[in-house]
């Protein structure tokens, strides 16, 4: 089963690849190890369709699963041509050892090609975070508080915005404006606006209850593509006024993203002194400071596996 979603995204550090040389893992086999610097992404329960722990390569698990000892590593998901299956992986950021056990869809383009995270030689895994019995959501706050934004998106084929619909459900573009109904949350990975997340039905995106499933989960590329993150073959483009899954290719599947605000995570400047006089031909100094809220910790609620020692 392919493990296509990454939940939540981190840059790591270096990560220590320990590959067996010998084929087959023994009881004290010979290992060759190296030190790559690897963009890690974490993946979770919702991220199978249907939603649970199945992988594609079991080499010392039959589901994604993990300590992350030596001897009982957690699953990790990667491109077969980028780490072979049964491949150890220490990972500095979490103090654990994972294992390759599992593929994952956006790692192939990003290590082969040009993925939605770069490439062509990114390296990319995919680490097991849990999550049965919780919420997509959850998750994603979890793995790695993303950045949430809201503001309207803008076509680079017919400049319209996106923008929710006055009756039904299916998406729409209409003339920009500072509209509520052009005003979308992206969260980690879902569109939401309305209490509503934008999902694939069929060839349309509508709008639906938020459930955190395949057909709700989205990447917005650098290249302003908005793909699905499921498969990573259909994107959010416009038809005329609709909104469609297709193709990636093309200026109608390109956005343009507008902020109405600052980001979640963003700081605010202010000036000390904040304010005074000075006669004229005489000069004064004012010193910016740069405020930001206390930062949760990025692995405060992670699964025991995970947590630092």
């Amino acid at each position: 089963m392919n493990r296509r979603a990454p939940l939540a995204t981190v840059t790591a550090g270096c990560l220590v690849v320990i590959a067996a040389v010998a084929g087959v893992l023994a009881t004290v086999p010979a290992y060759a190890a190296t030190t790559q610097h690897t963009f890690l992404t974490f993946c979770g329960w919702w991220d199978n369709t249907p939603p649970g722990g199945d992988i594609s390569f079991p080499k010392i698990h039959s589901t994604a699963r993990g300590k992350g000892t030596f001897a009982d590593p957690i699953t990790f998901a990667t491109a077969m041509a980028e780490l072979s299956p049964g491949t150890r992986v220490w990972v500095p950021r979490v103090r654990k050892y994972v294992i390759m056990e599992d593929s994952c869809q956006e790692c192939g383009p990003d290590w082969s090609g040009h993925g939605a995270n770069g490439g062509p030689g990114l390296r990319h895994i995919d680490l097991w975070l849990g999550g049965k019995g919780g919420s997509a959501f959850d998750a994603i706050d979890c793995g790695a508080q993303p950045t949430k934004t809201v503001g309207q998106y803008k076509n680079g084929s017919t400049g319209q915005c996106l923008t929710a619909p006055a009756s039904g459900t299916a998406l729409k573009t209409a003339t920009c404006n500072s509209a509520a109904s052009e005003q979308f949350t992206f969260h980690g990975a879902f569109l939401i606006i309305n209490n509503k997340c934008a999902a694939m039905s069929g060839g349309n995106i509508v709008l639906a209850t938020c459930t955190g499933g395949p057909t709700q989960q989205w990447s917005i590329n650098p290249n302003g593509t908005i793909s699905d993150i499921q498969t990573g073959h259909k994107c959010i483009r416009a038809s005329g006024t609709n909104v469609v899954a297709g193709s990636r290719s093309g200026a109608a599947s390109q956005w343009a993203f507008t902020p109405s605000g600052s980001p979640t995570n963003d700081f605010a400047l202010s000036l000390n002194p904040a304010s005074g006089s000075v006669t004229a031909g005489s000069s004064t100094t004012v010193t910016p400071r740069r405020w930001s809220p206390a930062p949760r910790s990025r692995w405060r609620c992670l699964p025991a596996a995970l947590r630092r020692a």
